[in-house]
């Protein structure tokens, strides 16, 4: 071999060692950015599945929220309903007791509610039609001081009655009376039920 062949054959060695060596240089770091492109993935997907984490987690949360609200409001809506039914209860069986027994509880009812002075107590016209005769008689005889008498014209009331003193009317329906205890009364059902 001449001299300028080994010349030329240093050169291509050069040059195949340079390509070498840039080729090794070339896949290292081709390995390091896909190592680190591989590593900025993986937290990348590790950060994704902690945010979607987190939201299921409140949404399992808000879930739940809204179903214990849903049974909470469930739950008070039949206990309503069971005091409504109650109370309608309570209602007819004093709309039902018997003549003698009603206008008893009427005849007390009317004392406590009795005033000094002249009034009227007025009966719709069912219970009118079922009064005692005597009835005018034991209240006012029951009554410490004034009169009460019973009118004759029913009064606009489906049972009770409306006491009347001049312009002063007291209501003394079972409705009126069932409206103006209805808290004492469903803190009483509230207890039993409950």
């Amino acid at each position: 071999m001449s001299g300028l062949e080994r010349i030329i054959q240093t050169i291509e060695d050069d040059a195949a060692a340079r390509c070498s060596a840039i080729e090794q240089e070339a896949r290292g770091r081709a390995d390091e950015i896909i190592a680190a492109a591989g590593a900025q993935a993986q937290q990348e997907a590790e950060s994704m599945l902690a945010d979607a984490r987190q939201r299921l987690a409140a949404q399992r949360n808000s879930a739940l929220s809204a179903a214990r609200l849903a049974q909470r409001n469930s739950l008070l809506q039949e206990k309503q309903r069971l005091m409504n039914e109650a109370e309608s209860q309570a209602k007819q069986a004093l709309r039902d007791l018997p003549a003698d027994q009603y206008f008893d509880a009427l005849l007390a009812l009317a004392q406590r509610y009795a005033r000094d002075g002249e009034g009227e107590i007025r009966f719709g016209q069912r219970d009118l039609a079922r009064l005692p005769g005597d009835f005018e008689g034991r209240l006012n005889a029951a009554l410490p001081s004034g009169g009460i008498r019973v009118s004759k014209t029913p009064a606009p009331v489906e049972d009770g009655f409306l006491l009347a003193y001049g312009d002063v009317e007291e209501n003394c329906t079972v409705d009126a009376l069932f409206e103006a205890k209805r808290d004492a009364l469903r803190d009483a059902l509230h207890a039993m039920l409950f």
